[in-house]
């Protein structure tokens, strides 16, 4: 193959042709139209917008609820949302880059963790310490002394002062994630969240996405509710079977995660493997949704 970098300029032929006479220069867009304020978000990046953070207790799943927390972080925008957790999504799900927009994400504490301990701290946008602290990771925020350093621990210290004041509800319940005096949780600036064992993340307004994702913290946590994904799944037909593993593929999961998928997305609704199996999905997707609920306060 040429590479086209390495070609040397051109010895003979004419000169770069000039703009044809009579053609007009297209005037720039008048300020303060919709077309410049178009053309202004595209050639500067949108700021990070720190998200909005909750902590829920996974719904009572036929067992006391002792499995664990789950971390929610709910983003404004999906550049905010890959700054702060493209990278360890990435690792998590075994692939070597986004393959499109990130409309949500879900792993367990602990694979946060370790992709910390690949990449270092020293590696970590203002974006990624930020919700590091605010999962309950320890990472100093303010070694850099400056203003964004400044601002940052700020934002972790207001943010760790917030508490989940809704009253326990269906689907899961009120978690204080005020830690001053929790020696487990993440102290670099005095005050943090307490340490989650799940986290998820997704777009503001995207109900589907949350349910989604928070499916996949109950599947983790929840042996009872695994249980009954388990025997939902035994209980399909060969051929529903078939259809949605067949899907799945198409969508790049691997086969070891079929049944969490699938439990996933029929919490979503039961259409989504297709309009033909809708009925069949029904009802498994009611009992599902049920079992989840919805995390509080989002």
């Amino acid at each position: 193959m040429v590479d086209s970098n390495n070609i040397p300029p051109q010895q003979t032929g004419n000169p770069p042709s000039s703009p044809a006479e009579g053609t007009k220069k297209k005037r720039p867009p008048k300020p303060g139209s919709k077309a410049a304020r178009a053309l202004s978000a595209r050639s500067s990046p949108s700021p990070f917008v720190p998200p909005k953070c909750t902590h829920a207790s996974i719904p009572n799943v036929g067992a006391p609820r002792t499995a664990g927390t789950v971390c929610i972080l709910t983003f404004s925008d999906t550049r905010s949302l890959t700054a702060a957790l493209g990278r360890p999504h990435v690792r998590y799900e075994g692939g070597k880059e986004l393959r499109g927009p990130l409309k949500g994400i879900n792993m367990p504490t602990e694979s946060l963790k370790d992709w910390l301990d690949e990449v270092g701290a020293a590696s970590c946008s203002e974006a990624e310490r930020l919700v590091l602290n605010l999962v309950g990771i320890r990472v100093d925020v303010t070694k850099g002394g400056g203003d964004t350093d400044s601002r940052l621990a700020d934002q972790v210290a207001s943010m760790s002062l917030e508490r989940d004041a809704a009253p326990e509800a269906a689907g899961g319940s009120s978690i204080d994630i005020d830690s001053r005096n929790d020696p487990e949780g993440s102290v670099e600036n005095g005050r943090s969240s307490p340490l989650a064992a799940y986290v998820i993340a997704c777009l503001a307004k995207d109900q589907s996405t949350l349910l989604h994702e928070y499916a996949h913290a109950v599947f983790y946590l929840s042996p009872a509710y695994r249980a009954e994904c388990e025997r939902m799944w035994s209980a399909l037909g060969d051929d529903a079977k078939r259809a949605i593993e067949k899907e799945l593929a198409f969508r790049n999961y691997a086969p070891e995660v079929t049944v969490d998928e699938f439990q996933a997305y029929v919490v979503e609704g039961p259409q989504e493997f297709g309009k033909k199996w809708t009925s069949r999905l029904a009802d498994a997707h009611h009992t599902l949704k049920k079992l989840v609920g919805r995390p509080v306060n989002t």
